[in-house]
């Protein structure tokens, strides 16, 4: 019951976030609204398939995640937009786990500290294998390249993608994704 209680306050850091919960609407969805609509103009893309692992760190349990967290190991893609009028929206599919019961995940854009949109979800026991996913939607686009990198960190431990940690699951076969689209406005 405390890692419960613990989890939680450490996730009310994040809501009220930009597009965390807020954003989604009675039903739990995201609106339609909000979701790419228009022509493609780009896409990038980076996956990771096996099992990788980093030492991040959260230090205490309501402190949200930073860059540094998780540097030995990061997702990120750069886009340079083709206008700043377009819509740029980041995807992503995270599968893992942690020592510590909890990973955490938070997009960072180059050289901002903070978290752009963040989350965590609670491992029942340590090493299970969680998902998470999120969309979200570049409230200012530049048509200078962006860079959008991926962190993971957990509260104690090693937290793993793609698999148990210190062994693969499922033969290795999920993959973690970051995707970065430019949608013709």
């Amino acid at each position: 019951m405390a890692r419960d209680r613990d989890f939680a306050a450490t996730l009310a850091n994040y809501v009220g976030q930009a597009d965390f919960a807020a954003s989604l609407n009675s039903s739990g969805k995201l609106p339609s609204t909000q979701l790419p609509s228009g022509t493609v103009v780009q896409v990038v893309y980076v996956n990771v398939t096996g099992f990788t692992t980093t030492n991040g760190t959260i230090t205490g349990n309501n402190d949200p995640i930073t860059d540094a967290m998780g540097s030995s190991f990061g997702l990120s893609v750069t886009m340079k937009p083709t206008l700043a009028t377009n819509k740029v929206y980041v995807l992503s599919d995270l599968y893992g786990s942690s020592e510590g019961g909890h990973f955490f995940w938070g997009l960072f854009l180059a050289a901002s500290s903070s978290a752009v949109i963040a989350g965590g979800v609670q491992v029942t026991e340590a090493n299970a294998l969680r998902h998470a996913s999120f969309i979200w939607q570049a409230t200012t686009v530049s048509a200078a390249s962006t860079t959008y990198a991926l962190r993971i960190a957990g509260q104690a431990g090693v937290t793993t993608l793609n698999g148990q940690v210190g062994a693969g699951r499922f033969n290795n076969s999920m993959i973690t994704s970051l995707l970065v689209c430019e949608v013709q406005n």
